[in-house]
């Protein structure tokens, strides 16, 4: 089969118009992909009225098998994975639980919450909160801290949240325990 060099030239303008398109193609994904990977979880929205309200849907997850990321390391890794609509499990695998979530008091008055992480067996918990000027305030729980050294004296693992009208805080959360887990969290009235 022969072909005139003007179809030639016609398929090299078809091919090339094709190529293209694909490669065009491939670049909406990759930013699609890109976009929505980093975009994380949506915060959870305050409601001044509600007693309590649980983050399902809210958390992000890192496992760190490796037990060696601290607060610095995860705060910048792009590889969080969203919870999902659900607390977060944990099987026997050795290794440190990174939460990371996102909360906002889009009302008009200021806002006093308790974070509660539902996890009271854990042998260690830090919390870290930090607010829209970067300040950042550290917590301390689990098995392994004595209840009058903690921020709310509590079995369970309780943190102050406070908001200002219109403020978002970034709260972030290790966890490390041998055995396994089931971690809810909530964010409730004093």
């Amino acid at each position: 089969w022969v072909s005139s060099e003007e179809e030639m030239g016609s398929n090299r303008t078809h091919i090339s118009r094709l190529g293209r398109l694909v490669l065009a193609l491939v670049g909406m994904w990759l930013t699609f992909v890109s976009v929505s990977v980093h975009a994380g979880v949506a915060p959870l929205a305050v409601d001044p009225v509600q007693k309590r309200q649980v983050l399902d849907g809210h958390v992000e997850v890192i496992f760190d098998r490796t037990q060696g990321l601290d607060f610095e390391a995860v705060e910048g890794r792009s590889d969080w994975t969203a919870v999902g609509p659900r607390p977060y499990v944990k099987g026997l695998d050795r290794g440190v639980v990174w939460f990371r979530m996102r909360i906002r008091n889009s009302s008009s008055q200021p806002v006093d919450r308790l974070l509660q992480i539902s996890a009271g067996l854990v042998d260690e918990m830090t919390v870290w909160v930090t607010d829209e000027s970067g300040a950042v305030q550290r917590f301390e729980a689990g098995e392994n801290v004595a209840l009058a050294d903690r921020v709310v004296e509590n079995f369970f693992p309780l943190f102050p949240v406070r908001l200002d009208p219109g403020e978002e805080v970034l709260v972030h959360a290790r966890l490390v325990d041998e055995g396994t887990m089931n971690v809810g969290i909530s964010l409730s009235d004093r």
